[in-house]
């Protein structure tokens, strides 16, 4: 199996402002910090197992797979119900840590209301996600509890008058962080900026951090919105194609990464093969469906 390190993975997630991603780790930085509030664990009688593929023994059943693999046991999979829901998402890595290979794997459960809106998220055995709508149906709030039930964060969203996700606000419950994320589209709908945005202390003001742009998009089917955003938004879409530079700058404006991607397709237009190049070299991943 071909080893590969910490950092390269660093540099392969597509999610949005990802320039401190760790494939192992809630893919948002304003998610990783330790609770310390406590909040009552919610009744589980409120969700539901999703879509209309359940078996006899009352678990869900796998419709379909889709997987994104950069070796034998390194990938991103999602699964689906037979409602064309995300019931499952894993994510595994091989990490390098003192020369040593390590494995480790993330997997999140998706359970649903009877009317279809994603409920919850389960981080198994390290926490979850509880969401709320508006009434035009769209999350507008999404509360994180570490697995003892304590509150970690809450995270408010507003969309623009087309249902394109715009700002995302995170305020930490063990600290005094707050931080925001806003975004902007092109006339095709795909992300093309994400600004960075951290409160400064006594003060109404944020002041950035980075900010992260997507260009060079092609005519593609994009087939990976699920991982543009933590916590996750399965019916929100960022992209529509598929963005070959993405580069991240600091506050001062100067660059400090930069990727380019080389896609190869199948006859749907759906990517079978994406190479990335980095500065530190390149890395491959292939698409199955």
């Amino acid at each position: 199996m071909k080893t590969i390190y910490f950092l390269v993975i660093l540099a392969l997630l597509t999610t949005a402002c990802k320039h401190d991603v760790d494939l192992l780790k809630a893919p948002d930085p304003i998610s990783s910090l330790p609770g310390s509030g406590t909040a009552t664990q919610p009744n589980s009688s409120t969700t539901t197992q999703p879509g209309s593929g359940t078996t006899t023994d009352g678990s869900v059943g796998v419709f379909r797979t889709f997987r994104i693999a950069y070796a034998a046991n390194d990938y991103q999979e999602v699964q689906y119900d037979a409602a064309n829901q995300v019931i499952y998402y894993r994510n595994q890595a091989t990490t390098v840590l003192g020369g040593n290979g390590m494995m480790q794997q993330r997997e999140y459960q998706f359970l649903y209301q009877p009317n279809g809106q994603l409920k919850r998220v389960d981080l198994r055995g390290a926490g979850y996600f509880l969401y709320q709508y508006s009434p035009t149906n769209q999350v507008n709030r999404v509360e994180e509890y570490s697995a003892k039930g304590r509150l970690l964060f809450i995270r408010t969203y507003q969309y623009s008058a087309i249902g394109q996700l715009v700002q995302l606000d995170a305020q930490s419950m063990t600290d005094s962080y707050v931080g925001r994320k806003t975004y902007q589209y092109d006339q095709s709908g795909n992300l093309t900026t994400c600004t960075d945005w951290v409160k400064i202390p006594g003060t109404d003001d944020y002041r950035i951090e980075t900010v992260t742009t997507y260009a060079d998009f092609d005519r593609g089917k994009h087939v990976e919105n699920l991982f543009a955003a933590f916590p996750f938004l399965p019916n929100v879409t960022f992209y529509a194609n598929n963005y070959r530079t993405r580069i991240v700058r600091y506050r001062d404006g100067n660059e400090i990464g930069r990727e380019t991607y080389v896609y190869m397709y199948d006859a749907e237009g759906k990517p079978k093969q994406r190479t990335t190049y980095y500065s530190g070299g390149s890395l491959s991943a292939t698409y199955s469906y």
